[in-house]
């Protein structure tokens, strides 16, 4: 539940540049289906330069050393 704001974020960029938030069909051969709408570029750097690092940090922190999280995806440690 934590990331799904960022992700939301991802999935309207691949709407506005494919037209298709899950199943995207941008690239062709030779080429792209379209050229990238205007103001995309802006939310893409903004995104990636701007939000996501914070957000990454902020994930790592809560999940690194989460009790659950751990006992649930380390490698024989039965799961509570």
């Amino acid at each position: 539940m934590y990331g799904f704001e960022e992700r939301e974020l991802i999935l309207d960029i691949f709407e506005a540049t494919s037209g298709s938030r899950m199943m995207c069909n941008y690239y062709r051969f030779g080429g792209v289906a379209r050229d990238l709408p205007d103001g995309i570029y802006e939310k893409m750097r903004d995104l990636v330069y701007e939000r996501l690092p914070g957000r990454i940090d902020e994930l790592d922190r809560f999940l690194t050393n989460n009790e659950i999280v751990r006992s649930r995806t380390e490698c024989g440690r039965p799961h509570p």
